[in-house]
Order: structure tokens, then sequence, then C-alpha cells
């Protein structure tokens, strides 16, 4: 059974066009990442991940361990809307979407 309950299922080519970078495509900002010289953001440039894939890449990339992926998931604090594991993300080149990496 996949993480994702998503209707299309992704390879790890649709998470290719993840890396820290500035202002296109999907933000996710993440509150307590490093310091000062660390990027605070993990942006999405292509793909169609699902919430749940985009959780649990940022998870393992600041740290939090796989019992403890469940208790986050992504929020748009302008829209005030937690986005459900299986919503899914069509990441396009003139896509500018900011969400919070945050506990439930």
């Amino acid at each position: 059974m996949p993480l994702c309950h998503c209707a299309v299922k992704h390879s790890e080519s649709d998470m290719e066009g993840c890396r820290f970078s500035p202002d296109r495509g999907l933000r996710v900002h993440l509150h307590w990442k490093g310091g000062e010289e660390e990027e605070k953001y993990r942006t999405y440039i292509q793909g169609t991940p699902c919430a749940e894939e985009i959780c649990i890449d940022v998870a393992q990339e600041i740290g939090i361990t796989p019992i403890c992926y469940s208790l986050f998931a992504l929020y748009n604090p302008q829209a005030k809307l937690w986005y459900p594991p299986n919503h899914v993300f069509d990441i396009s080149n003139g896509m500018k979407l900011t969400l919070h990496f945050r506990m439930r």
C-alpha cells in the first residue's frame, strides 16, 4: 500500500523538482529550520505530488522521525485551510503558493 492515497501513483522523478529556491512554485515555510544562513522554505517547482508526499519529504529533510510524520500537515494561512493528505498539487511554472508545514 502506498503512503499516499492519491489517485495518481508518483515516482521519484516527481520529487526531483524539489529544492530550496526562491519565489515560484509551491513553497513550504519551515518555521524552525536552522540558523540565519539556512533557507526557511522548501520549494517544489514541478510535478503533481500529494500533500502527504510533501509532508514526508519535508519531515525527512528536517529530521522528523517516521513515527511523527502523521502529526504534521500543510496549512494555507491566507485561506485558513489545512490540506488533507490526499490533496494533489498540480505544480506548474506559473504557480505561486506558500504553505506552512506545521503540527496539526
